[in-house]
């Protein structure tokens, strides 16, 4: 929306979504399209499971920090359970089942919740909110 001076059908021929994350990626490597818009996670997916993408591929723009997933349990939830579960999660990556899993899921890991992290997010929609009642304003 920053780039597009009145939204992005000023910017690009055609707009679409695609079905999976690996759809959108390989469209780029095709020409099949100009850009793609995916998570980090995705990305870093695709290029290990096909190294000619990190060689074809260049990344223009990267937004700041944002949690993909939040995970909760309900409050009645036993703490022995949940301590069991969060350690349990927190060290997936240190095994190869766990790693796997991560790819399979698309993720590059799990961490702590911080309030902090919602600053990204919140700041996403100010812009956007922002940049939505710009481009209303022109119309």
């Amino acid at each position: 929306m920053k780039a597009a001076a009145r939204g992005p059908d000023r910017l690009f021929s055609q707009v679409r979504e695609s079905p999976k994350i690996s759809h959108a990626i390989m469209g780029v490597f095709f020409k099949q399209a100009d850009a793609a818009i995916v998570t980090r996670a995705g990305l870093d997916t695709s290029r290990q499971l096909n190294p000619q993408l990190e060689t074809q591929l260049t990344v223009l723009a990267e937004s700041g920090n944002l949690s993909d997933g939040v995970s909760c349990l309900i409050p009645g939830t036993p703490e022995k359970f949940r301590n069991s579960l969060s350690r349990a999660i927190m060290h997936l990556n240190k095994s190869n089942g766990g790693r796997q899993l991560y790819t399979i899921f698309q993720s590059s890991g799990v961490t702590p919740f911080k309030a902090s992290y919602l600053e990204g997010l919140e700041e996403l929609l100010r812009e956007q909110s922002r940049l939505k009642t710009k481009s209303a304003k022109r119309k």
